[in-house]
């Protein structure tokens, strides 16, 4: 959060953005967290985590591992591929080779399990 709200260079913007910082955290509606080993090291992450928790003390963070957004990102590539593998299947373009309801596009969906 603060890489992105507060400006790393300037001195003025910077404490500009200090300064909102509770005002942004008070409009957030969650606040997601990538835990990893050194998050609590940070004094900024350790800032930003207790001061959502005051300002919304019903609300509970999300705890993400680091390797999560990792996966979903390999998952969501592969995802993205097979539809461009199948898509000239289920548009009709290869009808004279295979005809509709040959079985190959459950052939491609199977190794990503979703048949």
């Amino acid at each position: 959060l603060d890489r992105t709200c507060i400006h790393q260079t300037n001195a003025a913007l910077k404490e500009r953005g200090i300064r909102s910082l509770g005002a942004i955290i008070f409009y957030a509606r969650t606040f997601v967290v990538i835990f990893s080993d050194s998050y609590l090291h940070k004094g900024w992450t350790v800032f930003e985590l207790s001061v959502f928790l005051l300002l919304h003390p019903r609300s509970c963070p999300i705890l993400v591992p680091p390797l999560l957004p990792q996966l979903m990102l390999c998952a969501s590539g592969g995802f993205f591929l097979a539809s461009l593998i199948n898509f000239p299947f289920q548009a009709g373009l290869v009808l004279q080779r295979f005809p509709r309801g040959s079985g190959l596009s459950i052939s491609i969906y199977l190794p990503l399990g979703l048949m």
